[in-house]
């Protein structure tokens, strides 16, 4: 991934996993992406992504999340320059 994200953006995704293997059968699916443009910053936008989270098979959790993410150009190439949590949201009984 080093050569599409900034070696920061890089860090903190390193940091939110674990170097060991999980003991249980874990899946993340997005079942959804929506990007929106920031008309007032050039290459940023939110992007709105819907996930249902899997532990042994098992629908476990169905949420939403909210990013921000700034694209760079290093060279010829677009990469990820910024990459931010704005928020989760979770579904409680179904609403």
């Amino acid at each position: 991934m080093s050569n599409f994200v900034e070696l920061d953006v890089l860090n903190k995704l390193k940091g939110a996993s674990s170097l060991s293997p999980p003991v249980v059968a874990m899946k993340n699916e997005v079942e959804d992406v929506q990007i929106y443009l920031n008309p007032k910053e050039p290459h940023t936008f939110l992007v709105y992504t819907t996930t249902n989270y899997f532990l042994d098979g098992a629908l476990v959790n169905h949420g939403s999340q909210l990013y921000e993410v700034s694209v760079l150009k290093r060279e010829e190439q677009f990469i990820l320059g910024e990459f931010k949590v704005i928020g989760n949201m979770t579904e409680v009984d179904g609403v």
